[in-house]
């Protein structure tokens, strides 16, 4: 883990776009070790970016290139697990992530996936159109 800006741990997390329901969602799954209750978390989410911070431990900032709902659909701390767990339903995505969630990719970040550059594949889908 590293450091955050104010000495705090940026904690190991995962991030995936997935489909469920007929619409796109963000799941979130942070693990926060030494953590026993979900009372100090504080998750705040806004349409481009999800912050978790437990003040004096653990801070992590995660900039979306996909646009979420302003409040999380569910959030459940696991206690055994000391893992939070969060679901955000996805209200516009580039192609590259809509592409990779219709397709159940569930592999690696959908950080990334939600990053990657999509113009050029934009672009072939609307020739194709």
């Amino acid at each position: 883990m590293q450091a955050g800006a104010g000495g705090e741990e940026v904690p190991q997390h995962e991030l995936q776009l997935v489909q469920q329901e007929g619409q796109h969602k963000l799941l979130l799954s942070v693990k926060l070790p030494g953590l026993s209750s979900q009372a100090d978390i504080q998750l705040v989410c806004r349409s481009s970016s999800i912050s978790l911070t437990v003040p004096g431990r653990f801070a992590l900032l995660l900039p979306l290139d996909v646009t979420i709902s302003d409040a999380a659909d569910s959030v459940k701390f696991m206690r055994k697990k000391q893992t939070l767990v969060a679901k955000f339903t996805v209200i516009s995505a580039d192609a590259a992530a809509t592409a990779a969630a219709a397709a159940g990719s569930s592999s690696g970040s959908a950080a990334g996936a939600a990053s990657s550059n999509s113009s050029s594949s934009t672009g072939q889908q609307q020739q194709q159109q």
